[in-house]
């Protein structure tokens, strides 16, 4: 077959515990297919970016989602990803508009 040399792939259900960088239930759910996935495609790097609601002030909100998807990459990694794989980032509320505390998952 033909490799994907970049995909961006958004979960809508990343989600956090309130005002928290802890991950719900369904998020390790999600991210466990995530992990599948790319145990299946060896080659694959994920970036992930951290995003928040609107509440908060700016430099709150950029930590918050520093932490949210430095969470994500190390459920990844605690489950069997190479570090190498994932990268992590955040992004201000503004960016991607409507985007509430999720993780959003882009394979390179």
């Amino acid at each position: 077959g033909c490799a994907v040399r970049e995909a961006k792939i958004v979960l809508r259900d990343i989600n956090f515990e309130f005002n928290s960088a802890r991950l719900t239930f369904e998020a390790q759910q999600s991210l466990n297919k995530v992990t599948e996935g790319m145990r299946g495609q060896p080659t694959m790097q994920l970036a992930i970016e951290g995003h928040t609601d609107g509440k908060g002030t700016d430099a709150y909100n950029l930590k918050l989602s520093k932490s949210r998807a430095e969470a994500a990459r190390i459920y990844l990694i605690q489950s069997g990803i190479e570090s190498d794989r994932v990268q992590s980032t955040s992004e201000s509320f503004s960016s991607p508009p409507g985007a509430q505390r999720r993780a959003r998952v882009s394979s390179r």
